[in-house]
């Protein structure tokens, strides 16, 4: 979101002191503005979102207004971008293959098609309703998915640590669903779901509404209160 101003017109409807002060007080009202707006967005990600992590509510960044570029930008990080979800709950539609979804779909000894990894009862979640990497790599190791092939369990390995879970994929056409599962002591737990199908949300976050109403509500009274200054502290 760019919020830009066009002082010309104003420039030329005053005198040449005042004409210097304008672009340093749209400066100042354009900064204070912007660090409202990003606040505000962040507000608005922690009210769209189920206790997001920090990573997703800084998500944004200001680019500062200067005297000779009289605009504030608010910008999504480019790492967070890369991840596309932003874009997804912004938008809705289909989401975009995880990094974990495409690790699978290539290493998984799985003959059925599958799309979307979702986890299950069986999978730890960290506070921010995560899966747990500690276990979420146990499970690649498990099912030898690793990306390093070295990191995959071996049979001597899980002799070493016979009492800890175990993990395998269920077979097509058995009783249980397509998924990963646990095994320990007996009891066998669902950690990870398969499904063939899209994961498809519907538009939830819309950054521009907060930017929008900070913008309507705060500029004018900020902008006359930084040009008074500038005027009483004209040189």
């Amino acid at each position: 979101m760019k919020i830009e101003l066009d002082t010309r017109e104003a420039e030329r409807a005053v005198g040449r002191v005042f004409a210097n002060q304008i672009p340093f007080a749209m400066m100042l009202t354009l900064n204070e503005i912007g660090v409202d707006a990003l606040n505000a967005v962040e507000r608005e990600i922690e009210d769209t979102f189920d206790n997001p992590t920090r990573w997703t509510k800084k998500a944004f960044y200001l680019r500062r207004a200067s005297k000779r570029n009289l605009f504030a930008l608010i910008e999504r990080k480019t790492a967070v971008g890369r991840r596309n979800y932003l874009e997804t709950q912004s938008q809705g539609g289909v989401r975009p293959q995880t990094g974990l979804e495409k690790l699978l779909s290539k290493r998984l000894p799985y003959s059925g098609h599958f799309r979307t990894v979702t986890p299950a009862s069986g999978m730890r979640l960290n506070k921010y309703g995560n899966v747990s990497p500690g276990q979420l790599q146990r499970v690649l190791s498990g099912v030898k998915a690793q990306r390093d092939s070295a990191q995959n369990q071996t049979k001597k390995s899980k002799a070493r640590h016979g009492k800890r879970e175990s993990y395998f994929v269920a077979r097509e056409g058995r009783h249980l669903s397509p998924g990963i599962y646990s095994r320990k002591d007996r009891k066998i737990k669902k950690v990870l779901h398969l499904s063939s199908s899209a994961a498809n949300y519907r538009a939830k976050l819309n950054v521009g509404k907060p930017i929008e109403r900070v913008v309507s509500q705060d500029f004018a009274p900020k902008l006359a209160r930084h040009l008074q200054r500038a005027i009483r502290t004209a040189k």
